[in-house]
């Protein structure tokens, strides 16, 4: 909104500043990934004590506003407090003897759900005792599937604009009544 200066508020960020301010994300993105990868995407904090698992919440939330306050020093501190969250949260998981998923899946969010991806339908029911509720686990094949069945039903729109991506809808829901 016009005139707003809370910390929600859109900024301009100079390019300089936008560059720092990626530079000290890189390396938290990297370690995230590889701990989403090894425990499942956000199953990590559920696999530990709560009062760890909530000062990790809230570390990422104080990493959060000062990404909002577009702070490149606050920004890079706070990185660093949640890279030491994210080695304590493993470090706990492990010391409790938590399941990892298994290897050859990926832990993945889309959409604000946790997904656990398999890559061998052999590991389906191992990954599914191991994850966290409301994750769900799909095998390769069966995205594939789902693929193909998608891709059939809009078939040349893909090859017409070459790097297009399906997606989901937004906007207009599939129901909405004609505009005439």
């Amino acid at each position: 909104a016009a005139g707003d200066d809370s910390p929600a508020a859109t900024q301009y960020v100079p390019d300089d500043q936008w560059q720092e301010i990626m530079a000290a994300l890189a390396p938290l993105d990297r370690l995230a990934r590889v701990m989403e990868t090894k425990w499942g995407a956000g199953r990590l904090p559920s696999l530990v004590d709560p009062e760890l698992a909530a000062r990790f919440g809230r570390a990422q939330d104080k990493l959060n506003d000062a990404i909002r306050v577009n702070d490149p020093m606050d920004i890079a501190r706070r990185v660093g407090v949640l890279m030491r969250g994210w080695e304590a949260l493993d470090a706990a998981a492990m010391e409790v003897g938590a399941d990892k998923v298994p290897p050859r899946t990926i832990g993945y969010e889309h959409a604000g759900r946790p997904w656990l991806i398999v890559l061998d339908p052999v590991d389906a029911g191992i990954a599914s005792r191991g994850v966290s509720d409301g994750a769900q686990v799909v095998t390769l094949a069966e995205l594939l599937e789902a693929y193909k069945i998608v891709s059939g039903r809009i078939a040349g729109v893909l090859e017409a604009f070459p790097g297009a991506q399906i997606r989901a809808p937004s906007g207009a829901r599939l129901d909405d009544p004609l505009p005439f």
